[in-house]
């Protein structure tokens, strides 16, 4: 976790967030890894996000079994 020198940090912080909740819900069709990817966070920080928010459920591609 990092630490916050001034409360401005904070507001930046909150803002960067804020960005990648959007780009969560604008769009679907992107893995959590792709979007961590975008921002430069880990993919960690995206799932964070996500589960704070009551996003839940797998992202991404759908992989298709051949055996079908």
């Amino acid at each position: 976790m990092r630490l916050l020198e001034s409360p401005s940090q904070l507001d930046t912080l909150i803002r960067e967030q804020f960005v990648i909740l959007r780009e969560i819900l604008e769009h679907p069709e992107l893995s959590y890894q792709q979007i961590a990817s975008r921002f430069r966070v880990r993919r960690h920080t995206v799932v964070r996000i996500a589960r704070e928010a009551h996003i839940v459920g797998k992202r991404g591609r759908k992989l298709i079994s051949r055996d079908s």
